[in-house]
């Protein structure tokens, strides 16, 4: 074992344990969900402490609150999306194991494009997160990312603009947490992870709206990410049937974290 992880081996385990004790029992997170972030938590902080924990508990917590509000202001709102409030393991892991392999580079080779990137990836999926939420409680129909045609909410690759504001404010708030351990260019470097969060969301927003499996419920005829829907099958629409929202999502975190990475090496 690596010397420089004895010191914080229990505390990670304890934080580890903590941290997927309380999501479950907050029902943030589902069992395996919680799992996982647990185990991510230990991962994070037993190589990279507080630095690395920090953001991504921030993530975690306020996307998990803006769920639970959404789904209680905008019920209808959950029948849109193919999973719930309450996240699984594939959704821990797309939005957080970019993270984890970035630690591990981080770790064998210090450097800040390693840091700037994990915070890029999370900014990313902040924004994305953040702006798909606050959509939902925006008023009006918005529109299609790839179209501008007006489409009902929920729609993947749909965007407004109470909803890309959020996002905006949600990748900031990310870079902010993880200001603490810049050297050098903070203000710089705040502009360079806020911006390719935005980016790294926007991103997604193509994705969802090209190629991203969509179904429409036979019985409604709204659009889902559901196979099922008003408890019945739902049709095949349009897109890749094998990209669904938790890969659009490891995308998304891949794009923030390439570009913040390359950003930060070039103007930091």
């Amino acid at each position: 074992m690596d010397p420089s992880l004895g010191p914080r081996l229990i505390p990670a385990l304890v934080l580890g344990l903590f941290a997927a004790i309380l999501s479950r029992s907050l029902r943030f997170l589902s069992s395996g969900g919680s799992a996982a972030a647990g185990l991510l938590a230990v991962f994070l902080f037993g190589f990279g402490g507080w630095q690395w924990l920090t953001p991504i508990l921030f993530f975690f917590l306020s996307s998990s609150i803006l769920s639970r509000i959404k789904d209680r202001v905008r019920p209808s709102s959950r029948s849109a999306f193919e999973k719930g409030s309450e996240r699984d393991a594939l959704q821990v892991l797309a939005n957080g194991g970019v993270g984890g392999v970035l630690i591990l580079f981080w770790h064998w080779q210090p450097g800040t494009g390693w840091y700037a990137a994990y915070l890029g990836s999370l900014a990313a999926a902040t924004a994305d997160t953040w702006g798909t939420e606050l959509g939902m409680l925006s008023q009006g129909r918005p529109v299609l990312v790839t179209t501008l045609e007006r489409v009902e909410a929920g729609v993947s690759g749909a965007v407004s603009f109470g909803g890309v504001a959020g996002g905006a404010v949600g990748a900031a708030l990310v870079a902010l947490c993880g200001s603490f351990w810049f050297d050098g260019a903070v203000v710089r470097t705040l502009l360079v992870i806020t911006g390719a969060g935005i980016a790294g969301s926007f991103a997604d927003s193509f994705l969802g709206a090209m190629w991203q499996v969509q179904y429409r419920c036979a019985s409604c005829g709204s659009m889902t990410e559901r196979t099922l829907h008003c408890a019945k099958k739902a049709r095949y629409d349009h897109g890749a049937r094998w990209l669904t929202n938790d890969l659009v999502n490891l995308f998304c975190n891949l794009a923030g974290a390439i570009l913040a990475f390359l950003a930060s090496t070039a103007f930091v």
